[in-house]
């Protein structure tokens, strides 16, 4: 898990690095997310998915939660 989200996190900031402006940014991460999820082989978020697992819904499991605020930040500043 750890490697996916450090493979995760390099796509995110390469995207926001070469953006120009906040707005871009998230533009350009959206495109790139649509592009992914519409692959034949995509299956889901791997931590999400992770997340899912647990039994326990209102408590997700600490893949999902370590990695979902990362994404937001990422993506806002």
């Amino acid at each position: 898990m750890h490697e996916q989200h450090a493979r995760e996190q390099a796509v995110m900031d390469r995207i926001v690095a070469g953006a120009d402006a906040p707005e871009s940014a998230v533009r350009a991460w959206v495109d790139a997310l649509a592009t992914e999820v519409n692959q034949a082989e995509f299956r889901g978020c791997a931590f999400l998915n992770a997340a899912a697992e647990y039994h326990d819904p209102p408590r997700p499991g600490p893949a999902g939660r370590r990695h979902a605020p990362r994404l937001v930040h990422g993506a806002t500043g």
